[in-house]
């Protein structure tokens, strides 16, 4: 396994790519996470009637990604999908900045649908809406319940940092007791993932960028092949009596 610096944003989408259709497991809208325990995390929130977030209790949120045949993410594996391996140091988009903060100021009644990535950025990894709309639940180091991604409701960009974003009860990176989720699922050769049709514009030209950048950095990465050229028969060093 290489370690978290020799991977790319550009090869973690090619890798996804390569490996979506080699098996009979089935997952849908996942990116692949490679640390060194890769896997695969949902690229977006859970939802009600496939538009608004869903609000879940810790239990509901566990139970409805095990009907998925996926699992609650630890904190570190969220942190590690939303800043792209420790890539980006304050925000999950792609361009670790928020060029317009009021382009992702929510509160929280009005949390947009999970697949407006026009409106809710799209993430480092591919995944969307990480840095705001609404908290996810997340597993704790200890074993306890946890939310990351916080519900956006700061106007300044300045303000907001990836180090407030995850938290428990008694931190302010608690949001209620009813917040969404996005499951992940421990990565497996076989598993085939599929993308649907909510996966378009901008969202799907930037996860083809990334394989067609991975793709070439393939082939700039390999090695230098030794020119291929007809063996020369050495010629015989002539002997003194040959001249006799």
């Amino acid at each position: 396994m290489r370690s978290l610096t020799q991977w790319s944003v550009a090869t973690t989408i090619l890798v996804f790519f390569q490996l979506a259709y080699s098996g009979q497991n089935y997952l849908r809208d996942v990116v692949l996470v490679p640390s060194d325990k890769p896997f695969y995390i949902s690229i977006f929130e859970a939802t009600t009637n496939d538009v608004r977030v869903a609000a879940l209790t810790f239990s509901e949120a566990d139970h409805y990604c095990s009907r998925l045949g996926m699992r609650l993410p630890t904190r570190d594996e969220w942190f590690q999908a939303a800043s792209g391996l420790g890539k980006n140091k304050n925000f999950t988009l792609k361009e670790d900045a928020l060029t317009a903060a009021n382009r992702f100021h929510y509160n929280a009644n009005s949390s947009v649908g999970v697949y407006d990535s026009q409106r809710l950025g799209i993430d480092i990894f591919g995944t969307v809406g990480m840095s705001g709309n609404r908290s996810e639940w997340v597993v704790n180091p200890d074993g306890t319940r946890g939310q990351c991604g916080w519900k956006y409701t700061l106007r300044n960009a300045d303000d907001f940092r990836l180090n407030v974003i995850c938290g428990d009860k008694k931190s302010t990176g608690w949001a209620d007791d009813n917040v969404t989720v996005r499951c992940v699922a421990d990565y497996r050769p076989e598993t085939r993932v599929e993308l649907s049709q909510n996966v378009k514009g901008e969202h799907a030209n930037y996860l083809a960028e990334l394989v067609r950048t991975a793709e070439n950095n393939q082939i700039n990465s390999q090695p230098e092949q030794p020119n291929q050229q007809e063996e020369q028969v050495p010629q015989a060093k002539p002997r003194l009596d040959d001249e006799f």
